[in-house]
């Protein structure tokens, strides 16, 4: 748990100090979420993961606390956007399997075979699924899309995630 975490240190190019608790860097991985978040002015924090599937259950399952405490506890959703081979769709099934609904849910609602993405179209099909509760609810058997759950406010205005496609594909 003290290496997931110490990983997840990257996302704001810092190292953990060695000998820090498992708990203590996953104090200081939210708060430099909060941190970044806050100092842009932003409602939501968005996370890619490369090669989720390397990821497992209790990997998957600590981040799950970590979005979920700095919603419940912050009022700051955090988004995933993960990529990874084309053992994400085996690794889904077997969580699945395992009765991890909650994680395949939250970590692999929307699979789309992805080969680099090589248009804004296909960014556009991707980033669709998120606006979709008739394909694609949150949580499931809700009738909301993942945009409406995370991001209620921006949704009801009339943001769509799909819209931002163009932004997203120009920033890569």
């Amino acid at each position: 748990e003290r290496a997931f975490y110490g990983t997840l240190y990257a996302t704001f190019n810092e190292a953990p100090e060695p000998r820090d608790r498992a708990e203590v860097r996953k104090e200081t991985v939210k708060k430099a979420w909060l941190s970044a978040a806050r100092a842009r002015r932003v409602k939501r924090i968005v996370l890619r993961i490369d090669e989720i599937q390397e990821w497992g259950v209790e990997e998957l399952a600590w981040l799950k606390s970590v979005v979920n405490e700095l919603d419940e506890y912050n009022r700051m959703p955090l988004m995933t956007i993960s990529v990874g081979s084309e053992e994400v769709e085996k690794r889904a099934r077997s969580m699945a399997a395992k009765h991890r609904d909650d994680l395949v849910g939250r970590f692999y609602s929307t699979i789309v075979p992805v080969h680099g993405l090589c248009s804004v179209d296909e960014l556009l099909a991707y980033f669709t699924g998120f606006d979709l509760s008739e394909k694609y609810d949150y949580p499931p058997g809700t009738g909301i899309s993942y945009t409406e759950f995370f991001v209620p406010e921006a949704y009801w205005g009339g943001f769509r995630f799909a819209t931002q496609a163009q932004l997203a594909w120009d920033t890569l």
